[in-house]
């Protein structure tokens, strides 16, 4: 059976484009057709991409739907023609046998997805030339996958629907997987079809990240409501013992008791667990693992505002 698989980038000024496409030429099965998103015709992704148009199948399409992240991943969807969709972002390199894995993967199941590793822009060259397969790969049936390593079959498009454009800031991955959900569909993860993820040591970047998660991950509840209830749990009891700690801090100087505290360590031991699983996964020091675990308070925070701003129409809707 000759599959066509649409692999579909969506940018927004990412030079780092240029690795991902040069990952795509080497690819043991040729892709059908690189859908290269963006918002506006001058984005230098574009401008990148051109310079591959000779080498690759390349269509470079301007998002008309709605700027954002959703309206990308929709109108990428919306032009491809290969019955498969793969996705993967435009500062990741893929191994040769990405494609091939995905074909694989995607007999056995209707979505597949797989691991991110981060690597340094400076580890580049040296990685690319040392990539191996592993001799032991491990299968399993998540919940939830991001849309840097994500494929499916397009023909799931008429159960759950295409990407939600409304998820501008980010967001749309996890509407979309919680429609699979909903819908009974498995992702099937794949921990051999790995691919590498340029990180950007930016401390700006990172808290501007958590922001935006944090708002997008409460507009998936604010749609899906009961489906997401323990993330809007979690963010909830996080945020509120952060928010009080001031209140917790004044008790015990008046009264000198420490109960009040036990919420909030509980709290952050909880952070530096997972500070300790980001420093194993991502090989940075620990000290670097628990500012990053600690940056998900702002992310929580960001998830209780969003939802207290629209108390009105969540309860009352039009």
């Amino acid at each position: 059976m000759n599959e066509n698989v649409s692999v579909i980038i969506i940018a927004q000024d990412e030079p780092l484009i240029y690795y991902t496409l040069k990952s795509l030429e080497l690819q043991e099965t040729k892709p059908y057709e690189i859908i290269v998103v963006v918002d506006t015709p001058n984005d230098a992704s574009a401008m990148v991409a051109k310079e591959f148009i000779n080498k690759l199948p390349i269509k470079i399409v301007i998002n008309d739907i709605k700027p954002g992240y959703g309206g990308a991943r929709r109108k990428g969807v919306e032009v491809a023609e290969g019955s498969i969709i793969a996705f993967i972002d435009a500062d990741v390199i893929v191994p040769p046998w990405w494609l091939s894995r995905i074909i694989k993967n995607l007999k056995e199941s209707l979505v597949t997805s797989g691991p991110a590793i981060p690597i340094k822009e400076s580890e580049i060259d040296t990685l690319v030339r040392n990539i191996s397969r592993s001799s032991y790969c491990e299968y399993t049936y998540i919940k939830f996958a991001p849309t840097q390593n994500f494929a499916f079959r397009k023909d799931i498009l008429k159960i759950v629907g295409n990407f939600d454009e409304k998820f501008d800031i980010g967001g749309e991955d996890y509407d979309f997987c919680v429609r699979l959900r909903v819908a009974d569909i498995n992702i099937l993860y794949d921990s051999c079809n790995y691919v590498l993820h340029i990180i950007k040591h930016n401390h700006i970047h990172k808290l501007k990240k958590a922001w935006r998660d944090g708002r997008a991950r409460a507009r998936v509840f604010i749609k899906h409501k009961i489906y997401v209830l323990k993330d809007a749990l979690t963010a909830l009891m996080h945020s509120l013992t952060l928010l009080t700690l001031p209140l917790v801090i004044l008790y015990f100087l008046i009264y000198l008791n420490p109960i009040l505290f036990v919420p909030f360590a509980i709290s952050l031991a909880y952070r530096l667990y997972r500070a300790i699983l980001i420093r194993k996964n991502e090989q940075i020091t620990l000290l670097h693992a628990i500012g990053d675990s600690l940056l998900t308070y702002v992310s929580y925070i960001a998830f209780i505002i969003e939802v207290f701003k629209s108390l009105p129409s969540l309860f009352y809707p039009r």
